[in-house]
């Protein structure tokens, strides 16, 4: 299956499958703006990257769990943590379950990042398009779904009756906790993985903000609405 990759596979909802009221729970669960009604999840994908791609994200988590020896605390090796990301869509990928085909378009944020995951070129400013979201230079994820939300509806070109969302998973490290924007860092301070934004005056939702490209995989889609 890995040799086909990029390929997204549907996660069907039925009473038994886990996965799936998993993932959706973390959706509604974490949908804190009070001003939107929370969507309903329609369809769930496994986004299956290259096995390269795979393998240098294994090697880092690896090398940031030796550092850190988070396992020892009850954490997850690497600190790995499940966020979501937001992004563009041009196309109707995951609509319904036969739409499993990536698009070529070069505006269509989400089939560039399943298809190569985050890149940091051009990091000098934001942008959520196939680079994802870039602050810094570094990608920028959060807890909260909803934190997207305002943007991947102002910038889905497609027709579709949905929108959607990226499930990723993120090696946070140790990070450094900051209630500043920390827009002109290009890297995380001396002994750190990662910055971590955490709510106060400046930050209404806590974020996560990476600097290296094999830190962050996309790992599943969520098409809602």
């Amino acid at each position: 299956m890995i040799q086909q990759a990029p390929v997204i596979l549907p996660i069907f909802e039925n009473k038994n499958n886990s996965k799936f009221r998993d993932i959706a729970g973390q959706f509604y669960e974490s949908w804190r703006h009070d001003d939107e009604p929370v969507p309903i999840v329609q369809r769930i994908y496994k986004i299956i990257q290259s096995e390269e791609l795979m393998k240098r994200y294994f090697t880092y988590r690896e090398s940031v769990e030796a550092h850190g020896t988070f396992t020892e605390r009850r954490m997850a090796s690497g600190n790995e943590r499940r966020r979501w990301y937001g992004t563009g869509r041009s196309c109707n990928l995951g609509d319904d379950a036969k739409r499993t085909k990536l698009c070529s378009s070069d505006d269509c944020g989400v089939c560039g990042i399943i298809r190569t995951s985050f890149t940091l070129s051009g990091a000098a400013t934001v942008d959520h398009g196939n680079t994802g979201e870039l602050d810094g230079q570094g990608v920028n994820v959060s807890s909260t779904s909803s934190k997207f939300h305002d943007y991947v509806k102002d910038h889905q070109t497609s027709n579709s009756l949905y929108l959607s969302l990226l499930l990723t998973t993120v090696i946070a490290g140790e990070g450094y906790k900051t209630l500043t924007d920390g827009e002109s860092l290009s890297k995380s301070p001396s002994g750190y993985h990662s910055t971590l934004r955490e709510v106060g005056d400046i930050i209404n939702y806590d974020e996560i903000v990476v600097y290296n490209e094999d830190a962050i995989r996309p790992a599943w889609l969520i098409i809602y609405g």
